[in-house]
C-alpha cells in the first residue's frame, strides 16, 4: 500500500513538471537566497547498490516516506568515526541535488496530495518567492544534507561553502583553504544576512524528554541520530523557567515504610535518569534485538555543541534576523507517574505517558529557546502559529517579502505583522518576572521620525523600564498610519530552521499528550476593520454578521470574537434546541474544540466519553476502539444532549463584550451591485430591521433559506432517522457507539447522558411509517427489535411503549459554492452528509479553524472583491478533510444497507469481517471515521481493500464462474458506490488541492 502511494506521488510529480508553465515574472535585481532546512528536513535518497543503484526517496514522514525510512534508513552511531552508519551494507544514503538543491527541501510528498494538515516544508515559501520574482538556479537555491551526520560540521559546512559560492555569484572572493572549522568565516565570507525561522537554539526540552523515554526510535529506522541529543535542553543557558524532569516515585524509608515522593531533576541531573531508564532498551531490526541505551558518546558531542551555542556571536558584517512561534502552549517540563500510580522502577518510564507543564512557544519549541536572545539581532519576529505551520504562514511571507525587498508594499505595518523590535525586546526581557512574549501592540511607544536617532542613543543609556520600540511613523489618509522598520537591508537569506523536520514528528506526537498550563500569555487581539474602533466606542459598527447560532454559528462567533472581531449573531430561536442529531462529537472534532478553546462546553452537561464503536451483525459483534494511544487521556469522543451543548457554546460566545447575540429571523441578504452588504431580519416582535457588515457568514443550518443565494444546492434525502431514548439500561460495550448492521438499514445506539441512550433507527427513503396510527410502533417492534442486541431489547420495547418517537430526514448535500463578495456559507447550510458516522460537527469545527486562520492576517474586511477572491481558498483548503468524512459517511451507509444484489450483500459482509480483523484493518477506518486521520487516499485504499478482501473470500481456494461473476460485480458495485460520491466532492479538490489555483491565494494587501 505504501509503495503504491509512493508511485502515485512520483507520477503526479512528473506530470506537474511536464505541465509547468514558464515563470511569468523574474526580477534580476534580487539578491540570491539560499534555503537551508533543519535536521530531518532534507529529502534523502536510498541507493540500492544491488539493484542497479535504484534510488528511493527517504523522508521522516508518513505513508510511503515513513515506509522507506523504516526500511532504508536504519543506522547506528559509530563512536570511533563519529558517523551514523547505515545498518544495511547494501544501501547508500545520498542527498539529491536536483533543481539547484531545491528538490531536497521542496518535493511533492504524500501529504500534499492527501491533505493540508501535515507538513508544508518549503513548498509554499518557494511558490511565494517565485511569485515575487526569484528564479530557481539564478536567485533561489536549496541546501539539503544528511541529517544523520549532523555532528559532521566541517564536512557539511564545506558543502555549504561550495553551495554559497555557486549561489552568490556576485561575490568573487578567493576561498580560504586554510580555514575549515566553523568559527564564522564561512558566514563572513558569503553571507550578508541570516534569517532563522522556528529554530530551537536552546533545545526543545519537553518533546526530547518524551522522545528518549517514550520511543527512542521515534520513527522506526532513524535511531541514534546525533541531533536528537543536540536538541536536549541546553544546560549552559540561563532559563527563565528551568525545564525539569519530575517523577513520582515509591521508595522505602529507613524503617521499611513505603513513601510516595515527587522528585525533580534539572537537565544535567536528568541524564542519569535517561541512562538508568534506557539501560535495557532495545529495538528490533531484521529479527534481531539491537541494544539502544542512552548514548553517552553522542552526548559528549552534543554538549560541545551546547557550549558553542552558549557563547556564539553573529560574525561581523552579518545581520541576523529571527522568526519564532508564539501564543501556543509548548511542552517544557515533563512529569511521569502520579501520587496514586507512582514509578517503582525507572525502566517503567518507557511505558508511562508524561504530563507536560507548558510555556509560550510554537507548540513544539519554547519561545525562550527559539528567540535566540544571545545573538545580536537586527529584528525578532514573533509569529502566532504552530511550529510546523510557520513556514507557510502568511504573516511570515509578508515580512520576508518586505525584508527581501521583493516588491513594494506601501501598507506593510510591523505592528500588525507581529514584528518585535530587537533592542527594546532584549531590554524588556530583563524586567520580566516570567515567560511573557507578546507582539508589538499598544504597550509599545511609537515615536516620531525626528526622535528616532536621538532615542536610539538614549536607549543604550536608559534603564530597561524606559525602553521603547523605535519605528518611523508616516501619516496616511483616512486616519491610518504606515509604520516601517529601519535598517532592513537584506540580500541573501538563510532560512535556518534547525530542528524543523525532526520536530515535526515531535509536534504531531507530543501535541496529543497531556499538558498543564504554566505562564501562558493572553490571546492575541486583532484590530477591527474600522480604524481600530472598539465595540464599546461604536456599538453600531460590525465586522462580521453570523446568521445562525447552532454548532457552527456559536463556535464561529466565539472564535472570531476572541480574535478581536466585532461579531453580531442573529439566531431564529435562542432557546435550548431539542434535536435527535448532533449528539455525538468524534475525537477529531473534540481536538478542534480544544484548538478553538471551547472544550469546556462539553463540561457540566452530563456528556459521556466515547472510546470507539461496536458493530453487530447476525449475532456477532466486534469492538472497534478509537486509535487514541498517542493522545492524552482526555481526548475521546463526546456524546450529549444536543441542546445543552449548543447553549454552553452560546453562553461562552456571549461572554465576549465584542460579540452581540440577538434573536431574529433573517429573511434575506442585502445585495448591492453583486456584493452582500448585510441582512434583513425580523425581530421577535415582528419588527423589520437591517444589519450591515463587510462580511456576512451564513450558518443557518440544514433548513437554510439563504443558501440558494450563495450555492447551487443539490439536497438528497436517502433515508430518515427514527429516534428513541432508552432509559436505565447498559450498552453491551460501555462508552462506545453501537452500530447494528440490520435489515433494511443500520441502527445506532450511543449514550447521551449517564442514564439515557439514544437509539436511531434508519428507515430508507423519504417516507416513514406513521407514528399516529401505530404503524411505526408495529414496525419497530416486529422488524427492528429482533435485530438489536439482547441487552437492549427490553429497554427498546419500553421506549416504544412510552412514546416520544421522533423522526428526522437525513440530508446529504455536496458543497457547491458560488463565491459571492461579502458573504460566506458554512455549516449544514453549506455542506451535509449522512449522519451515520456522526461527522457533521467535526467538519464544521474544522472549517471554523480554517476560516479563523484565513481571517487572522486581515485587519480590514472592507474590500469585498479582494476578500472574496482570498476566501475562495477556503473551499479548496477544507476539501481533503471534509470530503473524506463526507465520502466515508455516504459510502458506509450504502455498504451497511441491505440490497437484493448478492454482490452488494457480499460487500456488506466483507466490510463487517474486515473491521472485525482488528489491528490496522480497523484502526485505519476508525481513524478516518473519528476525524483523527481524515485522508482521502487512506479512505480509498481501505475501501477497495474491503472489496479485494471480499473478492478473495469468493474466489479462494477454488473459483467458480458464478463466484468470478459475483467478484466482478462486487468490484463494480464498490466503484459505483464511492466514485459518484468522490465526483460530487470534486476529484481535483479532494486529492490534488495544491493544483487548484485558489489554494495558493494570499491575503489581500490591507
Amino acid at each position: 500500500m505504501a509503495m503504491l502511494v509512493e508511485e502515485i506521488v512520483r507520477s503526479v510529480e512528473l506530470w506537474l513538471r511536464m505541465i509547468k508553465k514558464p515563470q511569468p515574472y523574474v526580477d534580476p535585481n534580487l539578491d540570491p537566497v539560499l534555503l537551508v532546512p533543519g535536521i530531518a528536513g532534507s529529502i534523502l535518497k536510498a541507493v540500492d547498490q544491488e539493484n542497479g543503484d535504484k534510488e528511493e526517496r527517504v523522508w521522516i514522514r508518513i505513508l510511503a516516506a515513513d515506509y522507506t525510512c523504516r526500511t532504508k534508513l536504519w543506522s547506528r552511531f559509530d563512536p570511533q568515526t563519529g558517523r551514523s552508519v547505515t545498518l544495511d551494507p547494501k544501501k547508500n544514503i545520498v542527498v539529491p541535488e536536483d533543481r539547484y538543491g531545491l528538490h531536497a527541501i521542496d518535493v511533492l510528498d504524500p501529504d500534499m496530495i492527501i491533505g493540508r494538515e501535515c507538513v508544508y516544508y518549503f513548498h509554499d515559501m518557494i511558490v511565494e518567492m517565485i511569485k515575487w520574482g526569484f528564479q530557481e538556479g539564478k536567485t533561489l537555491f536549496g541546501f539539503g544534507y544528511d541529517f544523520r551526520q549532523s555532528n559532521r560540521l566541517p564536512e557539511t559546512l564545506e558543502r555549504l561553502a561550495k553551495k554559497l559560492e555557486v549561489s552568490v555569484s556576485s561575490i568573487r572572493r578567493e576561498k580560504d583553504k586554510h580555514h575549515k572549522s566553523f568559527n564564522g568565516a564561512i558566514f563572513e565570507k558569503y553571507v550578508k544576512n541570516w534569517i532563522a525561522i522556528a529554530a530551537p537554539f536552546r533545545g526543545a526540552p519537553g518533546y526530547i524528554t518524551s522522545t528518549f523515554l517514550n520511543g527512542m526510535s521515534f520513527v522506526e529506522g532513524l535511531i541514534e541520530c546525533p541531533s536528537i541529543y543536540e536538541l536536549m535542553a541546553c544546560p549552559h543557558f540561563h532559563w527563565q523557567h528551568l525545564p525539569v524532569l519530575e517523577i513520582w516515585r515509591e521508595k522505602q524509608d529507613s524503617d521499611g515504610n513505603s513513601q510516595i515522593i515527587l522528585e525533580s531533576y534539572s537537565p544535567e541531573e536528568s541524564i542519569q535518569i535517561f541512562k538508568d531508564a534506557l539501560s535495557s532498551n532495545t529495538v528490533i531490526y531484521d529479527g534481531e534485538d539491537i541494544p539502544l541505551p542512552f548514548n553517552l558518546d553522542i552526548l559528549k558531542w552534543a554538549d560541545k555543541t551546547h557550549k558553542v551555542l552558549s557563547h556564539a556571536k553573529v560574525p561581523p558584517g552579518v545581520k541576523f534576523y529571527n522568526v519564532y512561534g508564539i501564543n501556543l502552549e509548548t511542552p517544557h517540563s515533563a512529569c511521569y507517574g502520579s501520587a496514586e500510580v507512582p514509578i517503582t522502577d525507572l525502566p517503567e518510564l518507557q511505558c508511562c505517558e508524561p504530563q507536560y507543564k507548558c510555556v509560550d512557544g510554537d507548540g513544539t519549541v519554547p519561545a525562550e529557546s527559539a528567540k535566540a536572545d544571545g545573538l545580536n539581532a537586527e529584528a525578532r519576529v514573533g509569529v502566532p502559529g504552530e511550529h510546523r505551520g510557520i513556514l507557510s504562514d502568511h504573516h511570515l511571507f509578508r515580512i520576508l517579502k518586505h525584508w527581501l525587498k521583493a516588491d513594494s508594499d506601501p501598507f506593510y505595518n510591523p505592528i500588525n505583522d507581529y514584528v518585535i523590535l530587537p533592542t527594546a525586546f532584549e531590554l524588556e526581557r530583563h524586567k520580566e518576572s516570567g515567560l511573557q512574549f507578546t507582539s508589538l501592540k499598544e504597550e509599545w511607544e511609537v515615536i516620531s521620525e525626528e526622535q528616532d536617532d536621538h532615542d536610539d542613543m538614549e536607549m543604550t543609556k536608559s534603564s530597561p523600564a524606559e525602553a521603547c520600540a523605535t519605528v518611523t511613523v508616516h501619516p496616511q489618509i483616512e486616519g491610518k498610519q504606515h509604520v516601517e522598520l529601519s535598517a532592513y537591508l537584506l540580500g541573501v537569506v538563510i532560512a535556518s530552521v534547525l530542528g524543523w523536520g525532526l520536530l515535526l514528528f515531535f509536534h504531531a506526537k507530543g501535541r496529543r499528550k497531556g499538558r498543564v498550563s504554566m505562564n501562558i500569555p493572553g490571546n492575541r487581539t486583532l484590530k477591527s476593520s474600522e480604524n481600530g474602533l472598539s465595540w464599546a466606542c461604536n456599538p453600531e459598527s460590525t465586522d462580521i454578521i453570523i446568521v445562525g447560532a447552532g454548532v457552527a454559528g456559536s463556535a464561529l462567533a466565539y472564535t472570531l470574537g476572541k480574535d478581536g472581531r466585532r461579531v453580531r449573531v442573529i439566531e431564529r430561536d435562542l432557546t435550548e434546541p431539542d434535536r435527535i442529531v448532533g449528539e455525538l462529537l468524534q475525537p477529531g472534532g473534540y481536538l478542534k474544540l480544544i484548538e478553538l478553546g471551547l472544550e469546556d462546553c462539553v463540561s457540566d452537561i452530563d456528556a459521556q466519553r466515547v472510546f470507539g464503536y461496536a458493530i453487530f451483525k447476525d449475532g456477532k459483534s466486534a469492538k472497534l476502539p478509537y486509535p487514541l494511544e498517542n493522545f492524552p487521556s482526555d481526548v475521546a469522543g463526546r456524546s450529549f444532549h444536543h441542546g445543552r451543548f449548543i447553549q454552553k457554546m452560546r453562553e461562552k460566545a456571549a461572554t465576549l463584550s465584542n460579540v452581540k447575540m440577538e434573536q431574529g429571523t433573517v429573511t434575506s441578504l442585502l445585495e448591492e451591485n453583486g456584493t452582500i452588504k448585510g441582512v434583513q431580519y425580523k425581530t421577535r416582535i415582528g419588527q423589520e430591521l437591517t444589519a450591515h457588515a463587510p462580511l456576512t457568514i451564513v450558518c443557518d443550518g440544514c433548513f437554510s433559506n439563504l443558501r440558494s443565494s450563495l450555492c447551487n444546492p443539490k439536497v438528497e434525502i436517502p433515508s430518515c432517522f427514527v429516534g428513541l431514548v432508552l432509559e436505565n439500561c447498559k450498552l453491551p460495550y460501555p462508552n462506545h457507539g453501537h452500530v447494528v448492521v440490520a435489515d433494511p438499514s443500520p441502527i445506532l445506539f450511543y449514550p447521551i447522558s449517564g442514564t439515557e441512550i439514544r437509539c436511531l433507527v434508519d428507515v430508507p427513503g423519504q417516507k416513514v411509517p406513521s407514528v399516529s396510527n401505530g404503524e411505526m410502533s408495529h414496525y419497530l417492534k416486529n422488524t427492528v427489535a429482533p435485530q438489536i442486541p439482547p441487552e437492549l431489547h427490553d429497554a427498546f420495547i419500553s421506549a416504544i411503549d412510552k412514546g416520544g418517537i421522533r423522526t428526522m430526514a437525513n440530508r446529504s448535500m455536496p458543497a457547491s459554492p458560488h463565491p459571492t463578495p461579502g458573504a460566506l456559507l458554512m455549516g449544514d447550510a453549506f455542506n451535509m452528509r449522512h449522519p451515520l458516522t456522526g461527522g457533521g460537527m467535526t467538519v464544521a469545527l474544522s472549517d471554523i479553524v480554517l476560516v479563523r486562520d484565513l481571517l487572522r492576517p486581515l485587519n480590514n474586511l472592507n474590500d469585498a472583491s479582494s476578500l472574496c477572491d482570498y476566501l475562495e481558498s477556503f473551499y479548496t483548503l477544507r476539501k481533503p478533510v471534509a470530503s473524506t468524512i463526507n465520502t466515508l459517511a455516504g459510502a458506509l451507509y450504502k455498504v451497511f444497507s441491505a440490497s437484493p444484489d448478492p454482490a452488494r450483500n457480499e460487500m456488506r459482509q466483507a466490510c463487517f469481517d474486515y473491521l472485525s480483523l482488528g489491528g490496522v484493518f480497523s484502526n485505519g477506518p476508525i481513524a478516518l471515521l473519528s476525524g483523527l486521520n481524515p485522508r482521502p487516499v487512506s479512505l480509498v485504499l481501505h475501501f477497495f481493500a474491503v472489496a479485494i478482501y471480499g473478492v478473495s473470500r469468493l474466489i479462494l481456494p477454488l473459483p467458480s464462474p458464478k463466484r468470478l461473476w459475483t467478484s466482478a460485480r462486487l468490484i463494480s458495485g464498490a466503484s459505483g458506490i464511492i466514485f459518484p460520491i468522490i465526483k460530487g466532492e470534486g476529484v481535483r479538490q479532494m486529492f490534488f488541492p495544491v493544483m487548484v489555483p485558489a489554494y495558493h491565494r494570499s491575503p489581500p494587501v490591507a
